[in-house]
């Protein structure tokens, strides 16, 4: 299944809001979002995609909290075009901690974002790059893009979908080469419910203080 790409109107205003309605959506070039990340269990030999997510620093995945991703046998893979293909650029790394939001609470999907650790840095390449956090909302009416495969469990439909997948939970909402949104929900149809990134900037950079202090998320400058 190839990375798909889609292009929601987004309209952020809160911690948790909605966007406009999907406007178009297109096979993504390979390797084109370099900073996406599938989020998958290893169940026997096979690995399952459970949620999507974003590169921020070279060993840590920003995703959503109800992703309920633990430590184990929960993998994150890098580089990635078809998730069903071994690609060479791919790079599959084991979660090594899972950080929820400290106020996360599952049935409102209230400060639904969490961090994940990985055992080992990622190899930086063409096809797995970090994706810098937004400082700011995002103003209303900006067209922003959304990519993400969908599922990849056997009963699930492997056609590409106009619409956000359940599967597709933690991924970014990137604006103007940001990371403005994390997808909290956007199943079966539009419109789609993200977590505001800038909102959560402190606690993103207190925790990331504490994993690493002598490491930084990439933002941009200015």
């Amino acid at each position: 299944m190839q990375l798909l790409l889609l292009l929601p109107m987004a309209f952020l205003l809160s911690p948790a809001a909605q966007a406009g309605e999907i406007i178009g959506g297109k096979e993504a070039d390979p390797h084109s979002r370099p900073y996406m990340a599938y989020l998958q269990r290893k169940e026997g030999t096979n690995y399952d995609g459970d949620c999507g997510g974003a590169l921020i620093r070279d060993d840590v995945v920003i995703t959503a909290a109800h992703c309920n991703i633990e430590v184990g046998d929960f993998y994150v893979l890098l580089g990635a075009h078809d998730v069903t293909k071994n690609e060479p650029e791919q790079q599959r790394i084991r979660v090594r901690r899972s950080i929820r939001h400290p106020k996360y609470y599952l049935w409102t999907l209230k400060n639904d974002i969490a961090l994940l650790q990985l055992e080992e840095k990622a190899w930086l390449t063409k096809a797995v790059r970090t994706i810098p956090l937004a400082h700011e909302a995002v103003e209303k009416g900006s067209v922003c893009s959304m990519s993400g495969w969908g599922g990849t469990r056997a009963e699930e439909n492997s056609t590409f979908s106009p619409v956000l997948q359940e599967s597709d939970s933690g991924g970014p909402l990137v604006c103007d080469g940001e990371a403005q949104g994390i997808l909290s929900f956007g199943h079966p149809v539009p419109p789609a419910i993200y977590t505001r990134v800038p909102y959560y900037l402190p606690w993103i950079e207190k925790t990331l203080r504490e994993l690493d202090p002598q490491s930084r998320v990439w933002q941009r400058p200015g």
